[in-house]
């Protein structure tokens, strides 16, 4: 944690006499953007000058194939990720958070230590009883042999990205015309009530504003990888 977590952990030693318990592959979700070290010049994709080195991509897939395992269950297998296209979709979602990274600097995005502090108080890997517990944030990075001033710089990034994704769709508005096509009633609305018309006219407002917010951000999206200086090395990560 920040540096006020870390010594209030220290301090308060007597308080977190726990067992620790399995950290959940979700927690390490994001640790492939650390940029730890790996074979010098074995790549997995170069983004405007930024490598994405195979050991990040390996890690980077383990975890996500051990998240699809845990939802699926027993199903899920090495050919079921074949088929999902799942390496290309794990070195296209790191390019991607790479290029949002860009994104976010060119736009003059930040990301205070209050914000990551907040953001590692909710995740679950670190709590004990819903509350952030130092000892087991500190058990929690051992495991997974990372210092805690790499993971928040990691989290920083994440948080980072994900303010140039949630700018990217601030200005996905609802147009008139949107409206006009929204507004037209189903067959069977005269059947409905004033509160089941209600709840139907919400569900429809929403489903429309995600699609189009999911149409910008596939277009942000496109036009970003179209004008990054990007290289991909699928056959260094065996796709």
């Amino acid at each position: 944690m920040l540096e006020v977590i870390r010594r209030w952990g220290v301090e308060k030693k007597w308080m977190f006499a726990i067992v620790m318990g399995t950290v959940t592959v979700a927690f390490v979700g994001g640790m492939g953007m650390l940029g730890m070290s790996g074979p010098t010049g074995i790549y997995a994709a170069k983004v405007n000058g930024d490598e994405i080195l195979v050991t990040e991509f390996e890690r980077a897939y383990k975890n996500t194939y051990q998240r699809y395992q845990q939802m699926i269950g027993e199903e899920w297998n090495d050919e079921m990720a074949e088929q999902f296209g799942l390496k290309r979709q794990v070195l296209m979602q790191m390019v991607d958070q790479r290029l949002w990274i860009d994104r976010a600097e060119e736009l003059g995005l930040a990301v205070s230590d209050a914000e990551v502090r907040e953001a590692l108080m909710e995740i679950g890997a670190f709590q004990i009883n819903g509350r952030f517990n130092p000892a087991q944030y500190k058990q929690a990075l051992k495991r997974i042999r990372t210092s805690a001033e790499a993971f928040e710089a990691s989290v920083r990034t994440d948080l980072l990205a994900s303010k140039a994704r949630t700018f990217a769709v601030a200005a996905a508005g609802v147009s008139h015309a949107d409206m006009t096509l929204f507004a037209t009633p189903a067959e069977d609305d005269a059947k409905l009530s004033a509160e089941e018309r209600a709840e139907q006219d919400r569900t429809r407002m929403q489903g429309l504003n995600n699609r189009k917010q999911n149409q910008v951000m596939s277009s942000v999206v496109a036009h970003l990888r179209q004008t990054a200086d990007l290289e991909l090395f699928p056959e260094n990560v065996g796709i």
